[in-house]
């Protein structure tokens, strides 16, 4: 394994792929990264110098406030003395009244919760140029060495066709995680360019990072069986941008449509319980109501402090067929990419977990289905 590992790398440096690849990935994350943060105004303010008008609610009426570059880190995380966990947690679960009148107080300014998701977005889009390039250079330099007679030759050496196989998977994986490490040091660069200390909760943030490599690793298992199975470069390419577009493209699987369009929700307008909800709400928001996700229906739930449900509601389907319809959803190795739920419950209550062995499924069958077609085939 070490000598296919080496003539790989040997080939890899000498080739022109991985330079045209690595530089497409540089300018084209350097590029979705400065949109990204120029389109933050809080983050930008550091650098156009630009002030910031914020409307503030009020009881009676609204205020508005302007912010300068001078002034702006007294409402970003960095300035107010909060831990990144409680900024993070405030999307589903109550916080201590501290806190919370730091936080989530809506007569006040604060981006907190902005920059959380920006963070948590930016790290996960840091995945899609990754995953486009790498389908891109398995068909290119994996086809290569079939046209080339390469893989033949090797087997010819009397080298067995696993390990061949598995030195392919092992190469490619390392590829994977040096380019999600390129563009999420992007990220990371951009973030000290535009002197933004963002909130950095990293038990969540790693496992983002995780599934981004897991899904990675799914598609390029994908890409490399086919490849190995047909030896058609067109087939692999045609697989794996199928397969890309419906990461990037597709919001949402029909299981995920079938259970929204089966939900009916019950209010009662007059409850005095209810009444007393809606009066917190005007102060803090949903940030009064615990989020727990149900697994089964797909969606949170929200609960105020004594229990009681906020906007109760019931999937008017078989239960056989809601697990169904759960295991087709949670089957999605892009599933973190389609889903619109806040991401703090999705990664308490075990979305991420369940996603990233989703990705471990899918890679295993893959890599399993590819090597025993490729086994069994002659070369010619």
């Amino acid at each position: 394994m070490k000598k296919i590992l080496a003539g790989y790398f040997y080939r890899l440096i000498r080739g022109f792929e991985i330079w045209v690849l690595l530089a497409v990935l540089l300018l084209s994350t350097a590029y979705m990264n400065f949109s990204g943060f120029n389109r933050e105004r809080f983050i930008s303010i550091n650098l156009t110098g630009e002030e910031i008008t914020e409307e503030i609610r009020g009881k009676d009426e609204n205020t508005y406030v302007n912010i300068g570059p001078d002034e702006i880190d007294q409402y970003r995380f960095a300035g107010l003395g909060v831990s990144a966990y409680d900024v993070y947690r405030m999307e589903g679960e109550v916080l201590p009244k501290a806190e919370r009148d730091i936080l989530c107080r809506r007569d006040k300014v604060c981006f907190a919760s902005e920059e959380a998701n920006f963070i948590i977005n930016s790290v996960k889009d840091s995945c899609i140029m990754p995953i486009i390039l790498i389908v891109l250079f398995i068909t290119l330099f994996f086809g290569r060495l079939f046209s080339d007679g390469v893989i033949k030759n090797l087997i010819a050496s009397g080298l067995n066709k696993r390990t061949i196989y598995l030195s392919s998977l092992l190469f490619t994986s390392i590829l994977n995680l040096v380019m999600l490490a390129v563009s999420i040091g992007v990220v990371a660069l951009f973030c000290l360019i535009y002197k933004w200390h963002p909130p950095v909760y990293l038990p969540m943030l790693l496992f983002i990072v995780l599934i981004n490599f897991l899904m990675a690793l799914t598609v390029s298992s994908l890409v490399l069986a086919v490849l190995f199975a047909s030896r058609k470069k067109t087939a692999a390419v045609i697989t794996g941008f199928v397969v890309v577009f419906s990461m990037f493209f597709i919001p949402y699987t029909p299981a995920i449509l079938i259970l929204e369009a089966n939900a009916d929700g019950y209010y009662e307008e007059e409850n005095e319980r209810y009444k007393e909800v809606r009066d917190e709400l005007s102060v803090y928001g949903m940030h009064i109501l615990e989020a727990k996700f149900d697994l089964l229906a797909y969606s949170e739930r929200l609960y105020y402090k004594d229990g009681m449900e906020y906007f109760p509601f019931k999937v008017n389907l078989p239960v056989p067929v809601q697990r169904g319809l759960a295991i087709w959803i949670y089957s999605d190795h892009a599933l973190l990419r389609r889903t619109g739920w806040r991401d703090y419950p999705l990664y308490r209550d075990g979305v991420y977990a369940i996603n990233a062995s989703c990705n471990v499924f899918w890679s295993v069958l893959f890599n399993a289905a590819g090597f025993m077609i490729f086994k069994k085939r002659e070369l010619i």
